[in-house]
Order: C-alpha cells, then structure tokens, then sequence
C-alpha cells in the first residue's frame, strides 16, 4: 500500500516527450498494452466514493502480467491527484474476473492504452495512447515537490492537470458519443 501522487496531462502528440526524455537522461524502462477493466458493484457506491477497483492486463513483449489495484479517495488539498493504492499480482485475467464478479462487482468500463514507460530522477513517467481520447502524459513521484520537477523539465509546468482517471474521461466521452457505460474500448 502507497499513496500514489500524480500528474496527467494531455498534450498534441509523445514523440516530442520521447526525445526529450532522452536528452534529460531518462531511462526508458519498457513499451506495453494495458487492458483496463473497471469494477463495481451494480449502484456504482466506489464511483460515489471517488474510488477505482481495476484488474489490469498488461502485455510486455512476450510477457504478461495481471494486476488488481484498488485506488481509495483523492485527498482534496494537494495540486496532484495523490490518493491511497493496493495493488496485487493475480494469476490470471479470468480469475481475478471471476472472483469481482463472484464477489458482486461488474465491469462497467474496459479499455486499452499502449504505453512507453520511463523513469527520470526520482518519478516514473507514461507516455500514454489511451483509445478514442488521445494522448497524455502522466508523472508519478514519491513527493509533489518530486513530480512538480520533473514536470517542469519536460517542459509541461504550464499544462494542466486532469484529476479524472482514464475510465471517468472515457465514460465521459460515451455519453457525449451516445453510448452505453459498459462499453469496451480496445484498439
């Protein structure tokens, strides 16, 4: 269990980011898809409660792992989304599945980002092509002060943050679209 501190912002395109991660000495540490499934129970009380229950696939190469993260409430008086995560390798995507579902969750959003992973000073940055919406940038760090540096040395310190998850952002573009909540979203 950590406290996750952490800052999203969308930008144009990543190959500019990329290449600047380079010349600041980053280290590229790995390039992967990540299948998304959200849960929750059927009255959406973890959504009510500003928390996140997501089993993630994520594909490495020839590799694969699974993961089950539970994400707790934003604390309000901070500029970074900071909020409490538990996350735990499961050995297979249909039983974690089976296990949400038996326990009374359902998915209600799935979706996929490819991801190219870099760790610069003390932060770990996503380059992220998240489907349907884009782009985005995420830092994070073991402190603001970690993530507000790192940030300005990409040269981001004037974008601004997204406190949504991937999940609020694309449940919000279904509904502008006209589509069902439960949609899934895979390139």
């Amino acid at each position: 269990m950590h406290l996750e501190i952490e800052a999203k912002i969308k930008v144009e395109n990543l190959e500019f980011y990329a290449e600047r991660l380079k010349k600041l000495g980053g280290q590229f540490e790995h390039q992967c898809a990540q299948r998304d499934y959200f849960f929750d129970y059927p009255d959406r009380r973890l959504l009510r409660a500003d928390c996140g229950l997501r089993l993630r696939q994520q594909i490495i190469g020839e590799g694969e792992q699974i993961m089950l993260c539970y994400k707790g409430p934003r604390e309000a008086a901070s500029a970074y989304k900071r909020r409490q995560e538990i996350e735990l390798a499961v050995a297979s995507l249909a039983g974690g599945r089976g296990l949400l579902e038996a326990l009374g969750f359902e998915v209600t959003i799935a979706f996929e980002k490819r991801r190219s992973q870099w760790r610069l000073d003390d932060c770990i940055v996503c380059l992220d092509q998240v489907v349907e919406l884009g782009f985005f940038i995420e830092i994070e760090g073991p402190a603001e002060e970690a993530v507000a540096g790192v940030q300005g040395r990409l040269q981001l310190q004037d974008g601004s943050h997204l406190g949504d998850s991937y999940a609020v952002l694309l449940a919000e573009h279904l509904q502008k679209t006209n589509r069902p909540q439960s949609w899934e979203l895979f390139f």
